[in-house]
């Protein structure tokens, strides 16, 4: 499944049947698609630009959906009582552009390998690597927040049928789709998520989205 990469919301004005069609929401892969001002593709999928009113020096465009018009760091969280959630969880050294989904942070990253994935995501900031689900809520609130198709921190390159996660330890989490793990032709190593909320074993050069997970300390 090709990436999402735009989210269009769709409002109807009032007046004859014929109507007029508004887009009120972009979301960006690349800062190459961000056409203003020192035009930035932030890790939560919106392009912001330089603003010196804003302490980071940058502001959401107005088809940021619920980031637009907000200063880069002041982005509203996302709370769907993952992990423990919490309204005063501290982000440690967690980027500030991370969104909240209960006591972790996540930003989400353009594709790419899942191994080019795999090290963006611990190069981010301590504690942060390329996400691992615990469970069916917190897959969906991923999925959510990157409109695509993830590559999501499971392999089996040591051991075939062996799934272990980037934080080195057994892989308890798996809700494969039918037929799945089926180590397809060429070797399939690497595990994606869909939009079906399924995980799917699938070659490690694949281009796919990524989201990036953060655990303050």
């Amino acid at each position: 499944m090709q990436a999402l990469r735009v989210a269009v919301a769709v409002a109807i004005a009032a007046g004859p049947a014929s109507g007029c069609l508004r887009t009120t929401s972009f979301r960006c892969e690349s800062s190459a698609e961000c056409t203003g001002t020192g035009g930035t593709c932030e890790p939560v999928g919106y392009c912001s630009f330089t603003d010196a009113h804003c302490s980071t020096g940058r502001r959401y465009g107005e088809l940021s959906g619920p980031y637009a018009g907000r200063c880069v760091g002041d982005e509203p969280s996302v709370d769907s009582g993952v992990d423990a959630a919490g309204p005063d969880a501290s982000r440690g050294s967690c980027p500030a552009a991370y969104s909240a989904i209960g006591s972790h942070f996540y930003g989400k990253l353009g594709a790419a390998e899942w191994t080019a994935q795999r090290s963006a995501c611990a190069a981010a900031a301590p504690g942060t690597y390329l996400v691992v689900p615990d469970d069916a809520t917190e897959l969906g609130a991923v999925l959510a927040l990157a409109g695509a198709d993830i590559w999501v921190g499971i392999n089996d390159l040591a051991v075939e049928g062996s799934f272990v996660t980037v934080l080195n330890a057994p892989a308890m989490f798996l809700p494969w789709g039918s037929a799945q793990p089926d180590n397809a032709p060429g070797g399939a190593d690497c595990v994606s998520a869909h939009a079906d909320a399924r995980y799917y074993d699938d070659r490690c050069t694949t281009g796919r989205v990524a989201v990036c997970e953060c655990a303050p300390p």
